[in-house]
């Protein structure tokens, strides 16, 4: 049987220029083997054969196919193998946890930032989560078919708040509208909770000596509160999208997010 070798919610996006899919790897049961994406054939130890057949090291490998860094590129037997060997040589572990602390760069709270943005836009990531655009278009059918109808956003925050933060992470409700072949909404008179937050937002980002995030405004303990903030926006960005407020990258501290 050819299946996922890790979690991920299907549909996945196909390889354009080579086989399987994006952030997929694809197992087979019988042979314990896993599929290469630039051959299309299977083998128990993927990295060796991407190097020796291919000149593609493990690292670019995972990179162009969307597969986490920590994704190993061998079959459950190879390990099982590395896997008993470690328990029967705990010192091989340590030794390699000790040059893995001595030679890993020092990186800054910009570079950090990056990988975690990177970390999070990995296509196997996506998968995990049922958050790839095959899956996201398959989810908003699903709220399509409970409601009846094209669903609003507060429709979408009942039946799939994950999706509804998916979609505000990557811009407004409307531009996923117009992705996905759907009608435009106009923007209604807000509510008597959404003028208040919005009023709060606003009034916060008076001041310029913090960041314009969840964190910051949890931690200062502003009113109302973060979980009464996303439960009427879906998300920290629908609510400061709502407040008018955009964000420009401060030079002193790239990291950071502040309000424009």
């Amino acid at each position: 049987m050819i299946r996922p070798l890790y979690k991920a919610q299907a549909p996945f996006m196909e390889v354009q220029a080579g086989h399987g899919y994006q952030g997929v790897l694809m197992y087979d049961d019988q042979e314990d083997k896993i599929q290469c994406h630039l051959c299309g054939k299977y083998f128990s130890l993927l990295g060796k054969h991407t190097h020796m057949s291919h000149g593609v090291l493990s690292s670019e490998y995972r990179t162009r196919f969307g597969l986490a860094s920590t994704m190993a590129l061998c079959s459950n037997r190879v390990s099982r193998i590395h896997r008993d060997t470690l328990e029967r040589h705990p010192e091989m572990y340590v030794k390699g946890a000790a040059m893995l602390l001595t030679h890993r760069p020092v990186k800054s709270a910009k570079q950090w930032s990056i990988i975690a943005k990177l970390g999070k836009a990995v296509m196997s990531r996506q998968n995990r989560l049922g958050l790839c655009d095959l899956q996201m278009r398959a989810r908003w059918e699903v709220v399509e078919k409970i409601v009846g109808h094209e669903p609003s956003h507060d429709e979408i925050l009942k039946y799939d708040k994950v999706l509804l933060a998916r979609i505000l992470d990557t811009g407004t409700l409307n531009e996923y509208r117009r992705k996905v072949g759907r009608k435009f909404h106009p923007v209604g008179p807000l509510r008597t909770a959404d003028t208040t937050i919005i009023a709060a937002i606003r009034k916060w980002s008076h001041s310029k000596t913090h960041s314009m995030s969840s964190y910051e405004w949890h931690r200062t303990k502003q009113r109302p509160n973060i979980e009464a903030v996303l439960k009427v926006f879906g998300s920290w960005q629908g609510a400061m999208t709502a407040a008018g407020l955009t964000y420009k990258s401060s030079q002193k501290h790239p990291h950071r997010r502040t309000a424009k």
